[in-house]
């Protein structure tokens, strides 16, 4: 399932993190709003840490609820990743300032960070990855997932978990400027920013 492959590349990137898997029913293959505030609640009262949303709302009559609910996660310095809408549309939660926007990137990445920042405006997108991973299946075989900024974004996520917990990084302005400072040591070092 779409949940089972995100929760696979963070564990990829991110061995050591633990889980907690919300499975969001859609009506009509989408996403509510509501399920999304309480699904967001049900992990603020679990004093959930980091959040990947892998899914994305174009609109709603409730989108200043599911602001007010993020932003309250975040002024706790809790970290929501959200991906951004596949065709550039804007979409929510990606969108809001409180929250990391990451959509996929569409050109071939060669620095080892893996991301590239994208500032949008438009979008609310923050930064770009590389939506393609190989993950090794159970029975041995491997799964190359589609380029999407659902399956971007759980790359992300994994790394801010990391910075999480290698730099102590507290608060969404604070891992914009370690993920930020990672680019910048790349481009550095090896002098290549993609």
């Amino acid at each position: 399932t779409h949940g089972t492959i995100c929760a696979s590349i963070i564990k990829e990137y991110a061995p050591a993190s633990e889980i907690v898997s919300i499975c969001l029913k859609p009506r009509r293959n989408v996403v509510t709003v509501e399920q999304l505030i309480t699904a967001i609640d049900f992990l603020d009262k679990l004093n959930v840490e980091l959040i990947n949303i892998s899914v994305g709302i174009v609109c709603s009559d409730l989108l200043p609820e599911l602001n007010s609910i993020i932003k309250n996660f975040s002024d706790k310095n809790r970290i929501i990743v959200a991906a951004g809408n596949n065709y550039g549309f804007r979409s929510y939660p990606s969108f809001f300032q409180s929250v990391i926007g990451v959509a996929q990137l569409n050109d071939h990445l060669t620095n080892s960070c893996g991301f590239v920042i994208h500032s949008s405006s438009i979008t609310g997108i923050n930064y770009l990855a590389n939506g393609i991973h190989k993950l090794k299946q159970r029975s041995g075989e491997y799964f190359i997932t589609p380029n999407a900024s659902s399956f971007a974004t759980p790359y992300i996520t994994s790394y801010v978990y990391n910075l999480l917990h290698t730099k102590s990084v507290r608060g969404v302005s604070a891992v914009h400027n370690a993920l930020n400072e990672a680019l910048e040591q790349e481009i550095h070092t090896t002098g290549n920013g993609i």
